[in-house]
């Protein structure tokens, strides 16, 4: 698991999203899209979820919330 930014083309501004790939090699693979990117990535304490900060940008700024996302499905 890691974090990355992809290289922009043109005018575009790409953010930074995670990344994972086998202990082995291979090809990684995205498994985050979020517009405004990510960071402060690490494992949660059992080891079985990915956590990170990611801001999203809102009208009404009310109160933060969390999400858990517990299937990773990548298009």
């Amino acid at each position: 698991m890691f974090t990355s930014t992809p290289p922009a083309k043109g005018d575009e501004k790409k953010k930074t999203q995670v990344y994972v790939m086998d202990v082995d090699g291979g090809e990684a693979r995205q498994v985050t899209d979020f517009k405004e990117g990510v960071e402060s990535l690490q494992w949660s304490p059992n080891g079985k979820n990915i956590l990170f900060v990611s801001d999203v940008k809102r009208v009404d700024r009310g109160d933060s919330d969390v999400k858990v996302i517990n299937r990773i499905v990548y298009k």
